[in-house]
């Protein structure tokens, strides 16, 4: 079973990454003075931003396996009518 978040950070990630290189090229021929260290800061920012949340997936994914592993439930059960009523769970004098 996949997590969603894990699956939509590690996407966003290797977005960022790629987008972040191109943008850097872009802008490092278009004529700026320095163009190497345009497209060396655009591409390093985005390879960090981009690893971060790699990682982050990556640690979010492992998480969810431990979790499916232990049989932890994914949701907080509902709390029932007769429990919403009795605040202080004794019995009605």
């Amino acid at each position: 079973m996949v997590n969603k978040i894990a699956s939509i950070l590690n996407a966003l990630g290797k977005v960022i990454i790629i987008l972040s290189f191109i943008i850097g090229f872009l802008l490092g021929i278009d004529g700026y003075e320095g163009g190497w260290i345009i497209f060396l800061h655009w591409g390093g920012s985005g390879l960090i931003s981009g690893i971060v949340l790699i990682g982050l997936a990556e640690i979010i994914e492992l998480l969810h396996k431990i979790a499916i592993k232990m049989e932890i439930p994914h949701r907080v059960p509902k709390i029932n009518a007769a429990s919403k009523n009795n605040t202080n769970n004794r019995p009605n004098r």
